[in-house]
């Protein structure tokens, strides 16, 4: 063949396979890669443009998109990062009053995940009239989650971004529930309130002068306490004092309606349906898959104590569970569930005098069960919040006691607590055989690690009411006082 023929035969063929998308790449890794070089877009930014000059609080709204996705969405103001979010939207809330007048640079960064970034400069001038700005006052009162009760030593405080853990102006409420903050710049403003496990964030517009904020607003959410677990016992029935706390239903006797409790039951005393609830073994003894509450409460009267405390991980798992942060309320004859646990804090009466004092030896288990029945004991209230919260309800006597009813045979009497334990509640009561008068705790509460240890020797609701008693309000308190 021509020599002349056969190359342009060969130069042929390379072109055809070059306009076929032919590539000289061999092998396992043959074919073009794919990178990704697009930026992403800065969409729009309301509430202020570039050049503007701004005053108190700017609510700052801002989008971006990405051909893969926006990985990351920033703010800075003067260098300082303010907000920063993983998608492509972004809110934040300048109070501007919190620094002096001026020029300021703001800073919107987006990025990818490919680390492609695209940034937008503002530059605005803050102007707050170069003297004081404008203020206001905000009150009111925060409420349990009824809507009718008022929380004592509540924390509520100005959601401020440039302070420490973001608390502004903060205040303490009274026993009355209620609050004052003094010095709140006008505009949007977000408050935070907490107490115990319970914690709300909303937003109000804030006048120059006296604002009363409603209750729709300072009334925790129900929901705050789907961390609780309640076992149910033969002889208490603290169930029915948190639905009257607006964390359930009751029915014309009381009676929380079950099924409609924002906590979780546990059946300690064989009185639920099994198959809508839990027994105390399978959650306590078997499974121990407590873990992810904050709360336990457990009632007087408990069928599952024995084969609980014969289980030496059982009781260990229980006590790491409170040491690491959890809260675990005992009254009457679950009493075991705090001596046996932690015999250095509390002690209780024992028939053999064995549990006589506290010791790191705890006292042999039910031994303690010693009360003599009484109808109504006078108790003192040893806590001058609690006496307050509890005149302001109606409950406490002219002369700074409460009336503690009920009083079954054999109620668990403590002998004796470590100086580290608050006495809430105390009395002079008969116990013992023959019987014995003596002054004794009623209600203590003790830190252990990071958690807390609640008990009460008289019952919370023996019996269904409508009403509210002395012991039931005592309850009330500590829920968000100590629990």
């Amino acid at each position: 063949m021509n020599i002349r023929i056969l190359k342009r035969m060969l130069l042929a063929g390379l072109l055809l396979l070059s306009a076929c998308g032919g590539t000289s790449n061999i092998g396992p890794n043959a074919g073009p890669t794919t990178q990704d070089n697009v930026n992403p877009v800065i969409g729009s930014i309301s509430g202020l443009l570039d050049g503007d000059t701004v005053s108190g609080t700017v609510p700052i709204a801002a989008s971006a998109t990405d051909n893969k996705g926006v990985e990351s969405f920033s703010l800075r103001i003067n260098g300082s990062q303010v907000a920063n979010t993983s998608g492509g939207a972004m809110s934040y809330n300048w109070i501007t009053t919190g620094g002096a007048d001026g020029s300021y640079t703001l800073v919107f960064t987006a990025s990818d995940a490919a680390g492609n970034t695209t940034t937008r400069t503002y530059t605005v001038t803050v102007d707050n009239g170069g003297g004081t700005p404008a203020t206001g006052t905000v009150g009111g009162k925060i409420y349990a989650p009824n809507g009718v009760d008022p929380i004592s030593q509540a924390l509520i405080y100005l959601f401020d971004n440039t302070k420490p853990d973001n608390m502004g102006t903060s205040d303490e409420t009274e026993p009355d529930g209620s609050f004052e903050l003094a010095g709140i710049p006008v505009g949007s403003q977000t408050f935070v309130m907490k107490k115990g496990i319970f914690e709300d964030t909303f937003t109000f517009n804030v006048q120059e002068g006296t604002n009363t904020l409603p209750s729709g607003l300072t009334t925790f959410d129900a929901a705050d306490a789907g961390d609780m677990l309640v076992v149910t016992g033969a002889y208490d029935v603290i169930e029915n004092v948190l639905a009257k706390l607006g964390l359930g239903e009751v029915d014309a006797s009381g009676n929380l309606v079950l099924g409609t409790e924002i906590f979780d039951l546990v059946d300690g005393a064989s009185k639920l349906d099994d198959a809508d609830y839990p027994n105390f073994d399978t959650v306590f003894i078997d499974n121990r898959d407590y873990t992810g509450y904050k709360t336990i409460f457990l009632n007087c009267g408990n069928e599952w104590e024995t084969p609980f405390f014969a289980d030496t991980d059982a009781v260990a798992d229980l006590k790491s569970w409170v040491e690491d942060g959890g809260r675990l309320y005992c009254t009457d004859w679950s009493y075991d569930f705090c001596e046996q646990l932690w015999p250095e804090m509390v002690s209780f009466e024992n028939t053999d005098g064995s549990g006589d004092g506290v010791s790191t030896t705890p006292g042999n288990p039910n031994e303690a069960q010693l009360g003599a029945s009484q109808s109504t004991i006078q108790a003192d209230v040893e806590d001058a919040f609690l006496l307050s919260w509890l005149d302001g309800r109606g409950a406490a006597n002219s002369d700074n006691t409460i009336d503690v009813a009920d009083w079954l045979p054999s109620w668990t009497v403590i002998n004796d607590v470590s100086d580290d334990v608050k006495v809430w509640v105390s009395g002079e009561v008969n116990f013992g055989f023959p019987t014995t008068a003596a002054q004794r705790p009623l209600t203590i509460s003790f830190d252990a690690g990071t958690g807390s240890v609640l008990f009460s020797s008289y019952h919370t609701e023996e019996f269904a009411s409508t009403d509210l008693t002395a012991q039931d309000r005592v309850l009330q308190y500590l829920i968000f006082e100590v629990l």
